[in-house]
């Protein structure tokens, strides 16, 4: 008989982290740490996309933010551009083309938070979800991934984490 052959769609993840302190805990962010009610606080929030296998094209992410960001600036991108529509509260990335045997692209911004009275004592939600799709070129199916929320906890921080709840 013929041989049978598979095809295997691209290995998409996303991930998404926010961060008030880089690695050798110099300030990343402005403002209280931890937070506190009504004392607005800058945060960096990087989204890391990787690939393995085929090339992508045509992808889009879509970072839901949740209500208590107030505001975005200062975005850098590797490549596609990125843009925040405030009316829907979404960070949109758009990127034509992730090549084969480029691992990993990033982006990040800056994220103004601003806790509320009701937030107090409380880990506070900044972004509600993260979800990228683009087409693998080898086997022409749309491949989607979805990152998880992120909160104000930072656990990737060993400076930032363990002071998430807001004051």
């Amino acid at each position: 008989g013929q041989p049978v052959k598979l095809a295997v769609n691209s290995d998409l993840t996303v991930r998404g982290q926010a961060r008030y302190f880089s690695d050798d805990n110099t300030p990343l962010g402005t403002g209280p740490w931890p937070l506190e009610v009504g004392t607005p606080t800058n945060l960096r929030l990087a989204i890391t996309l990787q690939n393995f296998l085929h090339e992508l094209n045509n992808l889009e992410t879509v970072i839901a933010l949740s209500p208590s960001v107030v505001g975005v600036d200062k975005i850098f991108t590797d490549a596609g551009e990125m843009g925040y529509d405030q009316t829907q509260r979404i960070m949109r990335w758009s990127l034509n083309k992730f090549p084969q045997g480029l691992a990993k692209l990033s982006a990040n911004f800056e994220i103004t938070v601003l806790p509320r009275q009701e937030d107090q004592g409380k880990i506070l939600t900044l972004v509600n979800s993260i979800l990228v799709a683009g087409r693998d070129t080898v086997t022409g199916q749309e491949i989607k991934a979805l990152g998880e929320i992120i909160t104000s906890d930072l656990p990737d921080s060993s400076f930032g984490k363990g002071k998430g709840i807001v004051r």
